[in-house]
C-alpha cells in the first residue's frame, strides 16, 4: 500500500516461448529467471499482493511457493503466440473481483525485464500516485537517431519519420524507448481497450538497467549487466 492506494503486481509468464524454450524458468546468475522480478517485487514495501498470470504449472508452483498469489492457471486461449498480454490481464482482474476483492493500482511487472530494481518499483508508484497520473510507462532514453531509421519499400529506402535527416543529433532533442520494465494503471482501467505500451506519462531508467530476454545472446549480455550492477552495490 502507498498512501492508501492498494497496489497489485502482476506478473505474465507464458510457458511458450520460440526464442528461449521455458524462458520464464531457464536458470540465469544462479536462479530461475522469473526470480529476479518477483524478488524485486517482494522487496518493493508498497506492493500489497503479487499475482502469477501463467499456463504452466511448473511456473505456477514456483512462483506461489515463493509467495505469489493465483486464482488458477491461464486458460490455453490466453497463453497462445496470439493472445495479448492485456487479455490475459483482464481475465486475472474477471477473477480478482469474482472473487469479492479490488484494488486501486495494478503493476505490470514482466520477467522478460529482469534487471529492474524494487526501488525502480517503489519511486514509480510514488510518482504515479502523488502526481495523480492517469497511467505510466517506464523508458530508457535511446541513443539511435529516429531520423535515420528506414523502411524498405519495393526495394527504395524510406524514412519512418518525415524530416530532413541532416539535422545534428544535438538539435534533436532526447527520445526514448519503452522498456517493458514497469507498467502502471488505475485497476479500473484495466479494459480489453487498453495498450500498456501507449500508457502515457514516464519512468526514466538508467540504460544499464536495461535488458530484454528474448534470444540465447541476451542471457549473455543480462549476465554481464547483473555483474555490473551487482558490484556497485558492494
Amino acid at each position: 500500500m502507498y498512501k492508501g492506494k492498494t497496489v497489485l503486481a502482476i506478473i505474465p509468464a507464458r510457458a511458450g516461448s520460440k526464442g528461449i524454450p521455458g524462458k520464464n524458468m531457464v536458470t540465469v546468475c544462479g536462479k530461475p529467471l522469473i526470480d529476479f522480478t518477483i524478488e524485486a517485487a517482494r522487496a518493493a514495501s508498497c506492493i500489497d499482493e503479487i499475482l502469477i498470470s501463467t499456463d504452466s504449472e511448473t511456473i505456477w508452483a514456483h512462483a506461489t511457493q515463493l509467495g505469489c498469489i493465483s486464482y488458477g492457471l491461464r486458460p490455453v486461449e490466453l497463453a497462445s503466440d496470439t493472445a495479448t498480454t492485456i487479455e490475459a490481464v483482464v481475465h486475472e482482474k474477471n477473477q480478482i473481483v469474482a472473487a469479492g476483492k479490488s484494488f486501486d493500482l495494478c503493476l505490470l511487472l514482466q520477467p522478460t525485464q529482469p534487471l529492474r530494481q524494487w526501488w525502480h518499483i517503489a519511486e514509480a508508484v510514488a510518482f504515479f500516485v502523488d502526481n495523480h497520473k492517469q497511467s505510466l510507462v517506464s523508458v530508457t532514453e535511446t541513443r539511435i537517431n529516429p531520423f535515420l531509421i528506414r523502411t524498405i519499400v519495393e526495394g527504395d529506402l524510406c524514412p519512418v519519420l518525415p524530416r530532413n535527416s541532416t539535422v545534428r543529433r544535438q538539435d534533436l532533442g532526447r527520445f526514448y524507448t519503452v522498456n517493458g520494465m514497469i507498467y502502471i494503471n488505475w485497476f479500473r482501467d484495466l479494459t480489453p481497450e487498453l495498450s500498456f505500451n501507449d500508457n502515457i506519462y514516464p519512468y526514466c531508467i538508467a540504460e544499464r538497467y536495461f535488458v530484454d530476454i528474448d534470444e540465447p545472446e541476451d542471457l549473455r549480455v543480462f549476465e554481464q549487466k547483473y555483474r555490473e550492477v551487482m558490484a556497485t552495490k558492494e
